[in-house]
């Protein structure tokens, strides 16, 4: 599969897909992007002020996913929805 979005340069990172449908990869500007899988139109991001170069990092505790990234000398971790419904998402 293989889809695309725009940016204003090139992608520092890798890229990951979840099992929910949802990729998820650090952008051009130093946020952290969140997009469908099967429409590459962003559904969230996260600005931690650094550049996201590493691939994100995903892992289950206690039964839920979650995902991790590295910026800088920093890491974060969200927590994941296990589906991701994208239908009350306002445009």
């Amino acid at each position: 599969m293989e889809i695309s979005s725009d940016q204003a340069g090139p992608l520092n990172g890798g890229t990951m897909r979840t099992a929910g449908g949802l990729v998820l990869f650090g952008d051009d500007v130093q946020s952290f992007e969140a997009a469908d899988a099967k429409d590459p139109k962003p559904l969230r991001h996260f600005n931690p002020g650094q550049d996201v170069s590493p691939s994100p990092m995903n892992d289950a505790i206690y039964g839920k996913p979650d995902v991790a990234i590295a910026a800088g000398s920093d890491i974060f971790s969200f927590a994941l929805p296990l589906t991701f419904d994208n239908s009350n998402q306002e445009e």
